[in-house]
């Protein structure tokens, strides 16, 4: 196509566009023109409502001063106004009611007038005027007056806001042709100045924009195929083929050695970045402890290897029958699952990844943990050895096909994040196996230790109370009842202490039948509360052994406070040990504190308790 024939098609194209701006004004000026009658006829009608509605009114009026003329006089030539206004009164109703027809707010008004200028006629002007002429003793003039008098008013009220929606529709279709008149200057001036600026611009750029960039091209598409080593401007026209043309021409130039070399320096570099994926991801692994931030760490690499748009993370729970969501990031739908849902999962079954190429398919299968109905989906196992951990699923919103390297990639972070969060669990299984007390699932001795180590290294200013609990005459009930139903009394004096304590609070089962509990806050008056708690608790507790079989236990439980009786684990442990004492000597199944007791363990009268202290000791009778 030559430059002439670009140049004439945009000729026509200008003119065109000046013959579209000249059509659109006159279209224009034929549109406002007939807004503009439309809204001239708006506000005749409402200049005839406010006439109207002025009729009305001072018919109206006429009459009801003729009512009221007649009761004053009884005169009966004063009430010709009454009987001739009524005629015009009519016609004006008529008149205002044809009127507003073209206003629907007023013409909603209307029936309601008209029921109230029959109400006070016939409800009030016609039976007033008819009982006077009687001399009605029913119809007194006061009555008759006031009656009629808030009638009339209520009507001359109405027409009042009649009259007021009149004016305002007046000013409304005033405004809306003033309105006009300056939209259609604005619009007449602005579509001319548009037309006159775009024209020039076009002729500029007729120039610039399509005749000199075709001129380029043409020139460098000729020395590219003379061989030159030049690069084309980027021009948008329909010149452009011969670029396409050229650029061809300058591929098939290029040799295969260096093409297939630079695509294996790409490859290469791909593989080198994807294993450096793995080294970083095995080298963090050995810094990570939680599961959380094993997965975590697992999804970056993934995304590293594969960018996919979507991704969940499935773990299961320690009771092994729920899979939740602990991780989600992109437009991936999945929600928390039952485990034998999981299990459903393809990859889960088949205990390896498995990549659904093109979910659109008909037959493709279909993964219950995930809702993908198109694009490409992966399942992702995690899993060690005969152990399910729980699963990654990641989704592309276009079908995609992995390189087979990456894919390597994800493998192996996945294996590795399994076997990973295997060991994490079963390195925390043994540690609280190590620190949980079999018979009563309550932390040891050991943890307990521990524990209260923390607790009063950190305490402060705080108090820390410590219980030391014996359960009374245990080897009585074991002799008596057998080892079973010993174990069934630690099990339910443990439930009892676990309902008897704050969060917070450290219950252990110390040692046989005696038990600590670590109150992290606690004054003396607050440790004996909690310990009277449980003995009382206890002592309440039937003992279900077998049918018809029912024993009771009492406990006695001896108390210490940091830092009145001493601020180290070792000295509390002895003072609490040594109130212990005191309480089992003292008769069992009571509470005391160490103030209450001397070195000996033996309880002290309360006037020779340390330093007098009234809360020293707390004693119960109903030894078991």
């Amino acid at each position: 196509m030559s430059l002439r024939s670009i140049a004439g098609r945009l000729l026509v194209m200008t003119i065109a566009l000046a013959f579209a701006g000249v059509s659109g004004i006159s279209l224009l000026f034929a549109v406002t023109l007939e807004t503009d009658r439309a809204g001239a006829h708006r506000l005749q009608a409402a200049t005839a409502l406010q006439d109207d509605i002025s009729d009305v009114r001072a018919t109206l009026g006429e009459m009801h001063a003729a009512v009221l003329g007649y009761l004053v006089t009884g005169d009966l030539n004063i009430l010709s106004p009454y009987r001739d206004g009524a005629t015009a009164l009519e016609d004006a109703m008529t008149r205002l009611d044809g009127a507003a027809a073209d206003v629907p707010l007023l013409a909603a008004e209307i029936p309601q007038l008209e029921a109230d200028i029959l109400a006070w006629r016939t409800d009030w002007a016609d039976k007033t005027i008819n009982a006077y002429h009687r001399s009605d003793a029913a119809y007194q003039t006061s009555n008759a007056v006031g009656s009629g008098s808030g009638l009339f008013a209520r009507i001359h009220a109405q027409l009042s806001e009649l009259d007021g929606l009149a004016a305002a529709e007046a000013d409304a279709a005033t405004m809306a042709v003033r309105q006009l008149e300056a939209s259609r200057i604005v619009i007449f001036v602005g579509t001319g100045a548009a037309i006159v600026m775009f024209t020039v611009a076009l002729a500029l750029l007729l120039k610039r924009s399509v005749v000199e960039p075709i001129q380029r091209l043409v020139v460098v598409a000729g020395r590219v195929q003379e061989g030159e080593d030049v690069a084309f401007p980027e021009e948008r026209s329909t010149e452009l083929g011969r670029l396409s043309s050229a650029l061809e021409l300058m591929r098939l130039r290029l040799t295969d050695s260096n093409r297939w070399a630079e695509v294996r320096r790409m490859d290469e570099e791909a593989q080198a970045d994807e294993q450096r994926v793995v080294n970083d991801y095995t080298e963090l692994l050995t810094y990570l402890v939680d599961e959380r931030e094993v997965v975590g760490a697992a999804t970056v690499a993934i995304e590293q290897a594969l960018a996919p748009t979507g991704l969940a993370v499935h773990l299961l729970n320690s009771s092994q029958d729920r899979a939740g969501i602990t991780l989600k990031r992109g437009d991936i739908v999945a929600e928390d699952l039952a485990r034998h849902t999981l299990d459903r999962c393809p990859g889960v079954r088949r205990g390896s990844s498995y990549l659904h190429e093109d979910m659109s398919r008909p037959l493709a299968v279909p993964c219950p943990a995930v809702e993908a109905s198109q694009g490409t989906m992966a399942c992702l196992p995690l899993s060690s050895g005969t152990e399910r951990i729980g699963a990654i699923h990641v989704t592309w919103d276009q079908v995609t096909k992995p390189r087979s390297s990456a894919w390597a990639v994800v493998e192996r972070v996945c294996s590795q994040a399994g076997l990973t969060i295997a060991n994490r669990r079963l390195v925390a299984s043994l540690e609280a196996s190590a620190n949980t007390d079999p018979r009563t699932r309550l932390p040891n001795s050991r943890s307990f230790d521990v524990q209260a180590e923390r607790v009063l290294a950190s305490r402060g200013n705080e108090s820390v109370g410590v219980l030391m609990l014996d359960l009374d005459h245990f080897k009585d009930l074991n002799d008596r009842f057998g080892h079973p139903a010993g174990d069934e009394a630690l099990r339910v004096f443990a439930e009892l202490l676990r309902r008897s304590l704050r969060p917070g609070d450290v219950p252990a089962r110390y040692g046989g039948e005696e038990f600590a509990v670590l109150l992290p806050g606690a004054d003396l008056q607050a440790a004996e509360s909690v310990a009277e708690r449980i003995r009382a608790g206890l002592e309440a507790t039937p003992i279900l052994l077998g049918p018809g079989i029912v024993a009771k236990i009492t406990v006695s439980a001896g108390v210490a406070v940091a830092p009145s009786d001493g601020t180290e684990r070792m000295a509390l442990l002895a003072a609490a040990d040594r109130a212990l004492y005191g309480a089992k000597h003292g008769g069992r199944n009571r509470v005391v504190s160490a103030a209450a007791v001397d070195s000996e363990g033996n309880v002290a009268p309360r006037d020779e308790a340390v330093g007098g202290n009234a809360s020293a000791s707390q004693e119960h009778a109903g030894a078991a």
